[in-house]
């Protein structure tokens, strides 16, 4: 028999390991908590996005264990801020943001969650932006610029006869003056001249475009440029009533859009899975600062047949070859 203190005691017990067996049972439960912010909702976006959760999946991070705070900052900066309150609010391990201004302004904020950024054109941007504005050393990402030079080399196997080759540019946005640098140097290599005109803002950029094509190029450029990816179906008309032919080293949603008879870009899902092994590296205790922001190794030619057509461009076979994708329908 026993007493009542005994009892009482044995109870006081078991309620306590039944406590601790929830509390054990509720902190295992526990989700870890990511914030991702894109720049906006466009295809590269979320297909980098995309990558980035099937690569942590794959790693044993998926959304059972994962839970993925989105915001679609819409191209805002205060936006931007917002989602840094709210990710702070819910106590997140990490922020992953995408595009070269959301990611400076989360770099500008964020010292102490670690950052894994994907689908930034340029390091340069990056590292010119940190010491302006110091950024500290808690970052790291996955880039997605490619070489212009490469891409005129493929057009003039297509057309060997080009001498000018147009872009727009925004010369308050750091992507696009980047990018004029870019093909700069790769119509340098080649003693094509460049027309390069500057709008400012996005109601410009149709008269700009047209005024480009009106100084006699046989070859445009359409650059990292959310503006000009957004305004994409009113520019196309303009390039194919012209008969021009349109390259891209942006990403290769431009090619598939019909925006761009031929691109060369890093592909943004793989993009996102190189973001993704150093967001798994994180969450396993490795400092971002002790991995390289980087560009994926292999980056993919795709060719739009439709386009070509549209613009009255003849594609040679060995081009067509070359070509990692080739769009007819």
């Amino acid at each position: 028999m026993f007493g009542k203190g005994q009892i009482f005691f044995k109870a006081i017990i078991i309620f306590c390991g039944l406590l601790l067996l929830c509390s054990s049972t509720s902190f295992a439960q526990e989700k870890i908590k990511i914030g991702i912010v894109v720049q906006n909702q466009i295809k590269p976006f979320m297909d980098a996005v995309d990558g980035i959760k099937k690569h942590l999946a794959e790693k044993g991070y998926g959304e059972d264990k994962v839970e993925f705070i989105f915001i679609n900052s819409q191209d805002n900066t205060e936006k931007v801020i917002e989602a840094i309150a709210q990710f702070r609010s819910a106590n997140v391990k990490l922020i992953i943001p995408t595009g070269t201004a959301t990611t400076i302004e989360v770099l500008k904020n964020v010292h102490d969650i670690p950052v894994v950024f994907a689908v930034v054109a340029y390091e340069e941007s990056i590292i010119e932006a940190g010491k302006k504005l110091g950024f500290g050393k808690n970052y790291t990402g996955a880039l997605s610029s490619s070489s212009a030079e490469r891409i005129i080399e493929v057009a003039l196997k297509v057309n060997p006869n080009i001498k000018k080759v147009g872009m727009i540019y925004d010369p308050n946005v750091d992507n696009t003056v980047r990018e004029k640098m870019n093909v700069e140097d790769g119509c340098r290599k080649y003693g094509i001249e460049l027309v390069a005109l500057p709008y400012n803002g996005a109601s410009e950029v149709i008269n700009t475009f047209q005024k480009m094509v009106d100084m006699g190029v046989q070859c445009v450029n359409i650059p990292k440029d959310s503006v000009q990816q957004k305004l994409l179906n009113e520019l196309k008309p303009i390039i194919y009533a012209n008969k021009l032919f349109s390259i891209t080293t942006s990403e290769l949603g431009t090619v598939s859009s019909g925006g761009a008879v031929i691109g060369l870009s890093a592909v943004p899902a793989v993009i996102g899975r190189l973001a993704g092994e150093k967001v798994v590296q994180v969450l396993k205790g490795k400092r971002p600062s002790d991995m390289p922001m980087e560009r994926p190794k292999k980056f993919a030619i795709w060719l739009n047949m439709i386009a070509a057509k549209a613009s009255g461009v003849n594609v040679p076979v060995s081009v067509v070859k070359l070509a990692d994708k080739v769009i007819t329908e």
